[in-house]
């Protein structure tokens, strides 16, 4: 009898735990699906709102990665630094630019 009810007792803790967790996992389903649909809400209204702010230009403003898909083809360009100037170059230029005896104070 005891056993029996040991049994019965652990089945039933055991059914309410996995009840538990498919209530959890519903709920999960539910909340992504509701993030899901406001995510695109947003980006509908961003698109709105992106068309009346650039309303004379042609359609939506695109983003670069966007533009690269339709365009299958991507610009790069390459831009060399200046050659870093040594101290008594910078001091040499600084020199002739400015004037210290004319300079008030």
């Amino acid at each position: 009898m005891k056993i029996d009810w040991i049994i019965k007792t652990v089945r039933d803790i055991k059914d309410e735990a996995v009840r538990k967790n498919e209530i959890k996992i519903l709920i999960k389903e539910v909340v992504q699906e509701e993030l899901g649909n406001v995510k695109q809400e947003l980006e509908n209204f961003k698109k709105i709102i992106q068309g009346a702010a650039y309303g004379s230009r042609e359609g939506l403003q695109r983003s670069y990665s966007e533009a690269i898909k339709e365009k299958k083809k991507e610009n790069v360009i390459i831009v060399k630094t200046k050659l870093q100037q040594e101290n008594e170059d910078t001091k040499k230029v600084i020199k002739e630019k400015v004037d210290i005896k004319n300079t008030a104070m």
